[in-house]
């Protein structure tokens, strides 16, 4: 099995999606005239294509633990509960000390306030 990734990782690599789709809404933009609409945003656009890379349950929680905090109350309420839905299965599936115990100290204490911060726990 390969290592777990780090959540500072994992935020980093959602990062790497916004200038990706940043670019496509300036594209569409010039050829469509198309804009931003309604709750669309660059974090959605990142989980999205993230789906389904990861091996480890922890990490898929801490993607979508990381697509809340990045979206800072910005997404669409079913956005918010579809991902708090994953997150409480998982943890549900795995228990949260099962899970935080795979991280490091510093992640695990994160990724708990994280999940407090959300209310999720």
């Amino acid at each position: 099995m390969s290592a777990v990734k780090s959540y500072k990782e994992i935020q980093l690599w959602m990062f790497d999606y916004y200038p990706i789709y940043c670019r496509l809404k300036i594209r569409s933009s010039k050829k469509r005239g198309l804009s931003w609409v309604e709750g669309e945003t660059e974090v959605g656009y990142a989980l999205n294509e993230m789906e389904g890379s990861f091996s480890h349950p922890v990490e898929e929680m801490m993607l979508q633990i990381a697509g809340l905090v990045l979206s800072a109350g910005r997404s669409p309420a079913i956005a918010f509960e579809i991902a708090c839905i994953k997150i409480k299965e998982i943890i549900a599936r795995h228990g949260l000390e099962s899970l935080l115990a795979q991280l490091s100290e510093e992640d695990s204490r994160v990724v708990r306030s994280d999940l407090e911060l959300l209310d999720i726990i």
